[in-house]
């Protein structure tokens, strides 16, 4: 189940990126 969570963690990291610079933008 390692990969399965590496893979999870992968997609947390890029959708919390992308949360991340939406927020930027909005807050500019």
């Amino acid at each position: 189940h390692v990969r399965g969570l590496e893979e999870l963690s992968d997609y947390y990291d890029q959708e919390a990126r992308e949360y991340h610079q939406r927020r930027e933008n909005t807050h500019t």
